[in-house]
């Protein structure tokens, strides 16, 4: 519920903008915001992001409503149950309806901001929340371990090392108390002999190996 209310005023505080920048402003016309930093600059765009397709609208259309699906369906399902995955998504989904109504509605999108001080196209409210929502998920992504729906099934299956009936190096823990057993390979699944026999070595103990199994070869040679 909490970001339905967010997704609604994303979207409210889109259209008001337009709304404003439409009754107050004829077309092409600016006003000041921030001298010397930013107008407001009426426009209509009929493409994407840095004008990308303009004049084919309805195949803007169509993926903006595809991705928005597609986006609404990771926030109903909780596929990225992290919070800062949450709150990105909502942004995007926002910002991409509000952009989306005006396709759908006026076949173009009003656009209002407008730097004074560098050359970069004229953007709107929903275009900030896309890009924030944007950097925001790709930065949960790349920073934070597991990102995409916990992580591969691997670490998911497996149990972890500290908990009753969980495993370290070579065998099982049947729970506090109990002795440890070596588990039989023809018993374990996919996942955990592809963890038992493809796990990344602890650093320092690939050369160590390296050296153990060259001087076993040089052995057996001279023999």
């Amino acid at each position: 519920m909490l970001y339905l209310l967010a997704i609604a005023l994303c979207i409210g505080a889109d259209q008001a903008v337009k709304y404003y920048v439409v009754t107050h402003l004829e077309l092409y016309e600016s006003a000041p915001l921030l001298p010397g930093v930013v107008e407001l600059f009426h426009i209509r765009n009929t493409g994407g992001g840095f004008s990308i397709l303009a004049g084919h609208t309805w195949v803007l259309t169509v993926l903006t409503a595809v991705l928005m699906v597609g986006i609404a369906w990771a926030l109903v399902k909780k596929y990225f149950p992290h919070p800062m995955a949450m709150w990105t998504l909502t942004a995007i989904l926002g910002g991409g309806l509000g952009n989306l109504i005006d396709r759908v509605r006026l076949g173009y999108v009003v656009d209002m901001f407008n730097f004074q001080f560098i050359s970069y196209p004229v953007f709107n409210v929903a275009d900030i929340l896309v890009v924030c929502g944007t950097i925001g998920f790709a930065a949960y992504y790349l920073l934070l371990p597991g990102a995409l729906g916990g992580g591969p099934a691997v670490h998911r299956h497996l149990p972890r090392l500290n908990e009753p009936g969980g495993g370290g190096p070579g065998q099982l823990r049947q729970g506090r108390g109990q002795k440890a057993v070596q588990p039989d390979a023809s018993a374990l699944t996919g996942d955990r002999q592809a963890y038992r026999f493809h796990r990344p070595s602890p650093p320092g103990m690939f050369f160590p190996s390296v050296c153990r199994g060259a001087a076993g070869s040089m052995r057996q040679s001279r023999w």
